[in-house]
């Protein structure tokens, strides 16, 4: 089976500062990825490119068998097809959330997408649901609790019902509870057949979410991908690579 994505020798630098450096990769439809390394290793760097927001200085990304380049994103019918495939769930909620309703901002993809009315309405109303944010449908983003905004922005995402989902550091900053909702929302989605991409350093509350882990270094490689049980039951593995 060809690879949904496929990333070979993908390198990247800001100014005089390595982000990733030759990295490969192929990701493959229902598959789950963590993507974990510590800081500075060009996790959300790689991410970023995945999503189409920057482009590698050297080596190639493809999704669906066509290179993603700068280029190839002017072209609007193209670039319209690919963002409504992947979508991106950033690591600050804030950076991601600008509308004045939260049942503006989840409505606000579909909008742009051309979906028509009866179209918007059911898709933000099963996100609603799905996200068990109905209740401040009406409240203003900035009014609402580091959960619940990151809760809102997995659903503006999930409003156009993309094939792949990408979260960066979605954990980062919340309670418990809610890290046991969103852990049970990302199972539930990658059962029901997308994706899911996602850097973390939240191992404990992760288990049992991913099948695989891609390892970047300090030096920004990729040191590992494979089976995401195996290497991190690996403690010498982990103390090697900054990882514990």
């Amino acid at each position: 089976m060809s690879a949904l994505i496929d990333i070979t020798g993908l390198s990247f630098r800001y100014s005089d500062s390595k982000a990733l450096d030759r990295v490969d990769l192929s990701i493959h439809e229902g598959d789950s990825l963590a993507v974990v390394g510590p800081n500075g290793s060009g996790k959300s760097t790689l991410l970023k490119i995945m999503n189409g927001l920057i482009f590698p200085e050297s080596g190639g990304y493809s999704f669906k068998g066509v290179q993603i380049t700068e280029k190839a994103l002017k072209e609007p019918i193209f670039s319209k097809a690919f963002h409504k495939s992947i979508g991106l769930v950033f690591q600050n909620s804030d950076t991601q959330l600008f509308c004045p309703s939260v049942y503006d901002e989840i409505a606000f993809g579909p909008i742009q997408m051309g979906m028509d009315e009866k179209q918007i309405e059911q898709r933000v109303g099963d996100c609603l649901s799905l996200l068990k944010i109905e209740h401040i449908k009406d409240r203003a983003p900035y009014n609402l609790s580091e959960g619940e905004k990151k809760k809102v922005a997995i659903a503006s995402v999930l409003a156009l019902n993309p094939e792949v989902l990408v979260f960066d550091e979605p954990l980062n900053g919340l309670d418990p509870k809610t890290k046991k909702f969103l852990k049970g929302l990302m199972i539930e989605v990658n059962n029901a057949g997308k994706t899911i991409i996602c850097a973390t350093h939240d191992f404990e509350h992760i288990k049992g979410v991913f099948r695989k882990v891609l390892v970047l270094s300090e030096d920004n490689k990729a040191v590992f991908l494979g089976d995401y049980d195996k290497i991190m039951n690996d403690e010498k593995f982990l103390l090697q690579n900054n990882l514990k």
